[in-house]
């Protein structure tokens, strides 16, 4: 496929990532650009991640892969770049902020609230089998 095949396809159906925990105790944002080639139907055919921050993980591709688009009238198929956000949001936002967002032409944002990482003051007491 050549590059002019890049295309702002509508997406018909679009599924986001599984939230990847990424740190802990503050908010954050991870970032991940992943090109997708679609057929003619609309049905993602591959999916590979070109651009990650901070971390790279395969959710992002699988996720990618469950998307379809409109069909695309280009008889060598077409590509499409879909960009995923996770935001660890601050202390203090209304759970009505921290919900999952679909923005056109490909962008999805997974939104979770702080994630609090706790401590056992004391170690937890193993047990023996009797």
């Amino acid at each position: 496929m050549s590059q002019s095949n890049a295309l702002n396809l509508r997406f018909r159906k679009a599924v986001a990532p599984t939230f990847v925990p990424f740190v802990f105790g503050e908010p954050g944002i991870a970032e991940a650009s992943v090109k997708v080639e679609i057929d003619q139907s609309g049905k993602v055919i591959s999916a590979t991640t070109i651009e990650a921050s901070p971390f790279r993980d395969r959710s992002f591709e699988k996720a990618a892969m469950q998307w379809t688009f409109e069909p695309c009238r280009n008889s060598a198929g077409c590509r499409q770049t879909i960009k995923f956000v996770l935001r660890i949001m601050p202390k203090g936002t209304p759970p009505e902020e921290i919900t999952t967002r679909f923005t056109y032409p490909a962008e999805v944002e997974v939104r979770s609230p702080i994630i609090e990482l706790t401590v056992a003051d004391e170690p937890i007491p193993v047990r023996t089998p009797e």
